[in-house]
């Protein structure tokens, strides 16, 4: 990445690509406290229907990524939100898992991006699911 990786890359990276979303948080861990959470990043994409096909684009090219951990694209029925977090291995939140989901956010960005034609022509296919 040209740049070290902060709480609020991957805000930047979905800015970057160009779809319009919706971002419930702009960071991706406490300022306070990196250790307070999992990392993640909850969005909805502007004028997508929750069972649009891009999300479902954008979940395969999440679990196509190669890093410290595995990622997931989630969501629960009860919102519109999707999170881009890790999968965790356990109930036990451990530091090392928080510092291994920072470290892979940089790749998981440049990740993002090199395949961000692949969720972003479904845009204009106007097919979903």
């Amino acid at each position: 990445m040209e740049k070290d990786v902060n709480n609020t890359s991957m805000y930047e990276c979905f800015q970057d690509v160009g779809i319009p979303f919706v971002a419930s948080r702009v960071s991706m861990w406490s300022n306070d406290n990196k250790y307070a959470r999992v990392p993640s990043f909850r969005f909805y994409f502007q004028g997508l229907n929750k069972d649009d096909i891009t999300y479902k684009i954008l979940g395969d090219i999440i679990k196509e990524f190669k890093g410290e951990l595995t990622w997931e694209l989630y969501t629960k029925e009860s919102t519109s939100n999707y999170s881009i977090k890790p999968i965790k291995f356990g109930k036990i939140i451990s530091k090392e898992l928080i510092d291994n989901a920072i470290a892979d956010i940089p790749n998981l960005i440049n990740w993002l991006k090199k395949n961000s034609l692949r969720y972003r022509s479904s845009l204009t296919s106007g097919s979903t699911e």
